[in-house]
């Protein structure tokens, strides 16, 4: 029988809006750059090993890793004009004591860098009058070059002091510049000449290493930085460095979860950190989590306008993924009244109420749930991407309580398929909702008009092709409807393992070729199934449809039925295949149903067809065509 390509699909946690954080932004003021990492799409290419490697290492680095040297943003300029205020208040009466003007004007003038207003940070180093001091003579170059003033001299002069600070400027100047040959020029002219080497030197070759895109190399300082001086940003650093290159090498995920709990474990309150932490380890480690994020929300300095909200709902979470539903359910109450995200909140009362058996309750929760989306929505990816998952969750729940025909009107009322972008977590969630009630209801034009030209589309994501393809299949087996693209889904088939003859939906990709064959009475190639017969027994529908394979074309009836029974015990024995069972025993009636006939007693074939009649639920209407076709023939 077919199988869902998208069913060896990890298994999604999206429908649980928790506050994973698809960016992890961590801002370094003393570098003068931010770092953004992007999580999602890390995890992502994680999952799917067969993904087209990148030309090389820095590809690889850059499409997950950016290094920003641009203007801080506004929340951190308000911030730092706050602390400017108070240091004035509070020192303005050093500034005429020639024995600490030179020292408050240089720490007012680094206020005025933090924000790039060079102007007036010149302004304030003018007043310093000890100029030969070397870290004044480095911080007066420094803002020289910055207003573009006798370049070369001041970058000359920043190279001769060669201090720490100097250097780290120089080399932050170049790196801004993306001469990175210059950079490391100048860090390695600081190595030559000091024995020690201070941790904000490792640290910024490191960056250089990043931008350059040599992982190994980045990793190497960033691990001398951090044994110098234990940093949760060296650590964080070195997590994200990890997680990317764990997408060709799964042993170093193990490793990004350690450096990041260590720098979690360095300042809990460095809230990059937790976010990374609360991505990787809450559905594997909930305990941990959980205990993590009960001491952050304890934390006086927390605020809801920093990472309360998510690290609440998270905390929430953690008691859901321990399936204490009545914890969840008590933790979430006490969000009600929080202003931050309430559809979210509302989303995930209605998944607590549905895995403890409350659809009605958990209905009114998720239409609550949309009613604050709509109330509070914004056009944002972000409120877009919630919006998806918000239906998704509706749809699925009215289907639990078999309400299809509400579930279709949900989604061509609300938003249908528009606005979303097709993608291979839309197919397999919202989008699955919504096909899972067609087929339910029989409306099987609706259902191939949908999934044809996702198949039909010239895409590169032939994944995607690929579920529209099995899924086509599964409509035309069923119903015997347009053999010509049937052939055509097959023959898709056929290529896709031609070129990825080891890719990771092969097995299912073989099942489906000769399941479609058979159906449609045409001849499989050799190769085929000399490929196929090794992939027997590994799933239970490969099974199932060797037995069809031996009913069809060998003539073996007894034999083909034992392999539908073996199938079943199979899909029994693992969880993953639950769903199929009742299909299997359904398919397997009507084989024996069609031996019946052919064979001439009809008599017996009518009574097995007519208890398979009263046996397809909803979800396998679709069989009903079948049974009808054998009934003609009876």
């Amino acid at each position: 029988m077919l199988e869902n390509v998208e069913a060896n699909q990890p298994e999604s946690q999206t429908d649980v809006l928790c506050g994973k954080s698809e960016k992890i932004d961590m801002d370094m003021p003393a570098q003068e750059m931010s770092l953004s990492f992007n999580y999602a799409e890390c995890e992502k290419a994680a999952r799917q090993k067969d993904i087209p490697e990148p030309s090389n290492s820095m590809d690889l680095i850059s499409k997950f890793l950016t290094i920003d040297t641009s203007n801080n943003t506004l929340k951190q300029q308000k911030l730092i004009l706050k602390e400017l205020a108070l240091f004035e208040k509070e020192n303005a009466d050093l500034s005429k004591d020639d024995r600490f003007s030179d020292t408050y004007y240089f720490r007012l003038a680094g206020f005025y860098s933090l924000i790039k207003n060079y102007e007036k940070e010149g302004e304030c180093l003018s007043h310093i009058r000890d100029i030969d001091n070397a870290v004044f003579a480095a911080k007066i170059a420094e803002n020289k070059i910055r207003q573009n003033e006798n370049k070369e001299e001041n970058l000359l002069l920043l190279y001769k002091l060669n201090t720490t600070e100097s250097i780290r400027k120089l080399s932050g100047f170049y790196l801004a510049k993306k001469r990175f040959d210059k950079a490391d020029e100048a860090l390695n002219h600081y190595r030559a000449e000091h024995d020690e080497i201070p941790y904000e030197i490792d640290f910024q070759q490191a960056f250089v290493n990043i931008q350059k895109g040599d992982a190994d190399k980045a990793i190497h300082f960033l691990r001398h930085s951090f044994y110098t001086q234990n940093t949760p940003q060296s650590a964080l650093a070195l997590s994200m460095l990890y997680l990317i290159q764990a997408t060709k090498s799964d042993r170093l995920i193990e490793k990004a979860k350690r450096w990041c709990e260590t720098a979690v474990n360095l300042d809990l309150s460095f809230t990059p950190a937790l976010r990374l932490y609360v991505n990787m380890e809450l559905e594997d480690k909930p305990e941990k989590v959980e205990y993590t994020l009960s001491r952050y929300l304890k934390l006086s300095n927390v605020t809801e306008k920093d990472f309360y909200f998510d690290a609440a709902i998270n905390y929430a979470k953690c008691a859901f993924v321990k399936k204490k539903f009545g914890t969840a359910l008590d933790r979430l109450g006490n969000l009600m009244d929080n202003k931050t995200n309430p559809a979210a909140v509302w989303n995930n009362i209605a998944l607590c109420n549905e895995s403890i058996g409350k659809l009605d309750r958990a209905e009114r929760n998720i239409s609550k749930a949309l009613e604050k989306y709509k109330e509070n929505s914004s056009n944002t990816v972000r409120k877009q991407k919630q919006l998806e998952i918000i239906l998704t969750n509706y749809m699925r729940i009215l289907n639990y309580e078999g309400k299809y025909s509400e579930t279709i009107s949900l989604f061509e009322n609300t938003n249908g398929a528009r606005d979303f972008e097709l993608s291979e977590d839309s197919y397999l969630n919202y989008f699955y909702q919504y096909r899972k009630a067609l087929l339910a209801t029989g409306n099987f034009e609706t259902y191939f008009n949908f999934l044809s030209p996702i198949f039909m589309l010239d895409s590169n994501n032939l994944t995607l092709k690929l579920f529209a393809c099995t899924d086509l299949l599964r409509v035309f087996t069923v119903t015997g409807q347009n053999t010509q693209l049937m052939k055509t889904c097959r023959d898709f088939l056929i290529q896709i393992h031609k070129e990825y003859p080891k890719g990771k939906h092969n097995i299912q990709v073989l099942n489906n070729i000769i399941f479609a064959s058979l159906e449609m009475e045409d001849s499989i190639p050799d190769q085929i199934l000399k490929d196929f017969i090794p992939t027997i027994g590994q799933s239970p529908c490969n099974t199932a449809t060797y037995g069809l394979y031996l009913l069809r074309r060998k003539g073996q009836i007894e034999r083909g039925l034992s392999y539908y029974d073996k199938a079943i015990t199979m899909a029994q024995k693992d969880s993953a295949y639950t769903n199929y069972i009742e299909e299997l025993r359904l398919k397997k009636d009507i084989e024996s149903a069609r031996c019946l006939i052919e064979s001439g007693d009809r008599n017996s074939a009518r009574r097995l067809l007519d208890k398979s009649s009263k046996r397809a639920t909803k979800a396998l209407e679709g069989y009903q065509q079948s049974i009808i076709r054998l009934l003609e023939e009876c």
